[in-house]
């Protein structure tokens, strides 16, 4: 399964709590896989940032996880693109 599946699977069982959505930034809590992880994707000027705190994330590639791809899937910055 790869990040854009799980993301949506992940969606579909509920696991992502939306804490603070406005038009700048939107930041969540995903339960995934190996734990639970808090997700920000907000807008810098005209760059939208994502992060989460999961290790793939933060210690691994730096590329967009699962988790961060299904809170940008609900949000109004950063469609994923898939």
């Amino acid at each position: 399964m790869n990040r854009y599946e799980k993301a949506a699977l992940m969606l579909a069982q509920g696991r992502v709590r939306v804490l603070v959505a406005d038009e700048e930034s939107t930041s969540a809590v995903v339960v995934g896989d190996h734990g639970t992880y808090r997700v920000d994707v907000y807008r810098d000027g005209m760059e939208v940032l994502m992060e989460c705190s999961c290790p793939y994330h933060r210690f691994y590639t730096r590329r967009e996880c699962s988790h961060i791809i299904a809170v940008a899937k609900i949000s109004n910055l950063a469609p994923p693109a898939r």
